[in-house]
């Protein structure tokens, strides 16, 4: 093993954890909870329990759900001053017990069946109450060639994930207009619905999670008939995270060199603030604007120079992440206080929301109007004419 890093990649031992306790300052479960078993020293505590204690049926469900409130929001790893990633021991040791199993059962049919995910989202966020766009403007198939085919432009994959194929289609198509609109050679793959495999993943499948992996780059391969790729640009930060450090291995192996990847939201974003120059989109219109715990973009730097009044929230996870909008409701809804608690009076008074994760959109709809990034900015991009 070259580093601890790599050590504690492969072997996941809970016990290389020091116990310092540096995760807990950014942690958001504790943040939210001050409770030690909700922090990633106490799931580590928790996960060495699970793995070396012979326990009764009572306990092991107690510490699953314990462990199944991790949000992954990776906040861990970024504060760890031994670089572990306590969130892999987390859901690895979930997948050791049979409600990880069963986890990990649901994880696969959702992910290999598009009337199955868009289901099970529909009827858990009529029960969360949330409210998933209704825009239906858009119909018919994705862009599936490359509008540029000569050999020296540079080709470019837009991957619209399984949010993409289903419940948040029109931001998809509006995501293929504004490439469009900005000269982007670019094609859409794969050409149906398809998942970046993060459910299995987050469910501690890693087998499972690797041989889904071959099988989507090789339809991304497949797809590009041969072509140069240099870069994959990706509907949503979660999803890049996973292709980015997970699928990164396999798409050099395929495509023969390292391939870019990059959330569509800030590629739009950076290429609009260097066409437009000095040109506002706005005339200082209020928004609200919730950066998800795996972006790594600047949003509201570059919507403020397209003359946006930005407010961004500050908190680590809004209470989508993981499976709570799922199955822990409870830690969800604290989340979502702890994200909007300094934003009620904006609300209030109709301020809209705006973010670039479809899943943080759902949940953030449950206590405001939110919608997708490039909803907005597709609307107010329509009344200037790019140069």
């Amino acid at each position: 093993m070259e580093s601890i890093k790599d050590f504690n990649e492969v072997i996941f031992d809970p016990s290389v954890c020091v116990k310092c306790g540096y995760c807990k300052s950014t942690c958001p479960t504790y943040l939210a909870t001050r409770d030690e078993r909700f922090s990633p020293r106490g799931r580590l505590i928790i996960s060495y329990k699970i793995l070396k204690e012979n326990l009764d049926i009572k306990e092991t469900l107690d510490f699953y759900r314990d462990l199944d409130t991790c949000s992954k929001c990776t906040e861990c790893e970024r504060t760890c001053p031994l670089e572990l990633k306590p969130y892999l021991t987390f859901v690895r040791t979930k997948n050791k017990t049979l409600f990880g199993k069963v986890e990990t059962l649901m994880a696969k049919i959702t992910t290999s069946s598009k009337i199955f995910f868009s289901l099970s989202f529909k009827i858990i966020s009529r029960m969360r109450k949330a409210k998933p766009p209704e825009d239906n403007e858009f119909s018919g198939k994705f862009q599936e060639k490359f509008t540029d085919v000569s050999e020296n432009s540079e080709k470019i994959l837009f991957f619209p994930s399984c949010f993409g194929y289903t419940i948040f289609r029109a931001t998809a198509k509006k995501t293929e207009m504004l490439l469009k609109k900005l000269g982007v050679n670019f094609m859409t793959s794969p050409k149906s619905f398809s998942c970046c495999s993060a459910p299995i993943l987050f469910s501690g499948d890693i087998n499972s999670f690797k041989k889904r992996t071959k099988k989507f780059v090789s339809k991304l391969k497949k797809d590009t008939g041969g072509a140069e790729l240099k870069k994959i640009l990706v509907n949503g930060p979660t999803c890049t995270w996973i292709i980015k450090n997970f699928m990164k291995d396999e798409l050099e192996k395929e495509f023969g060199h390292e391939v870019e990847v990059k959330e569509v939201s800030d590629f739009i974003l950076n290429k609009i603030v260097d066409k437009l120059k000095d040109v506002k989109l706005s005339d200082g219109d209020e928004i609200i604007l919730h950066k998800p715990c795996h972006s790594e973009s600047s949003m509201g730097e570059k919507l403020r120079k397209l003359g946006f009044e930005v407010k961004e929230t500050d908190f680590y996870c809004c209470g989508f992440g993981g499976s709570m909008f799922f199955k822990n409701w409870s830690m969800s809804d604290e989340l979502l206080r702890k994200t909007l608690g300094n934003f009620e009076q904006d609300i209030k008074n109709g301020v809209k929301i705006f973010s670039n994760s479809p899943g943080c959109i759902l949940q953030l709809s449950r206590s405001a109007n939110s919608n997708h990034i490039l909803s907005l900015i597709s609307q107010y991009l329509n009344k200037i004419e790019l140069r």
